[in-house]
């Protein structure tokens, strides 16, 4: 039987110990920058490789004329060859770390503005990276999109527009 004390006595809970948020320092501007570049550089040199083998083995003939009548669409069409290439290339490590080559290189990564915590890759896809190659395509508007989605990154929080669309920021990691 129960003592009188244990039965007036508060009721006790096992509670988890809420997790700790990690305070990470915002990365600078030229770090983002020079990871950028990177990212386009060896994505660029892949696709290259890919272009030349596939132009010297399949598509030279057709891939020429296409340039002559249609520059346009030949460009579009290298375009939709670099998207799926970088995603490729990064999708794995997004996925897991936040990170392209280039971040990792220079020690960033993409985190969630208020969780510092990784978000799911299809997140960084179609909010970080989508909605921007998208509006790209449209003339005038990609153009202004992509001018706000720069300047942005002025402000005191360091966030690109696509950062504030995708509710993330990018941080250093080491």
């Amino acid at each position: 039987m129960q003592s009188s004390k244990e039965i007036y006595q508060a009721p006790e809970a096992k509670l988890d110990k809420p997790e700790e948020v990690k305070v990470y320092e915002l990365a600078s501007r030229w770090r983002r920058l020079v990871a950028y570049f990177l990212d386009l550089f060896i994505c660029g040199l892949i696709e290259i490789v890919l272009l030349v083998f596939l132009d010297f083995f399949v598509l030279n003939h057709a891939f020429e004329q296409l340039q002559e009548e249609n520059p346009a669409k030949s460009e579009l069409i290298l375009v939709l060859i670099f998207i799926p290439l970088f995603f490729i290339i990064n999708g794995k490590m997004l996925a897991r770390s936040g990170q392209t080559f280039g971040k990792k290189l220079l020690g960033i990564a993409i985190v969630s503005y208020t969780t510092n915590k990784t978000i799911p890759v299809m997140n960084i896809i179609l909010f970080r990276y989508g909605i921007f190659w998208a509006l790209s395509f449209i003339p005038l508007a990609g153009e202004t999109a992509n001018f706000f989605n720069i300047v942005a990154i002025f402000g005191k929080e360091k966030r690109c527009l696509h950062d504030l669309v995708a509710d993330t920021k990018v941080v250093r990691v080491r």
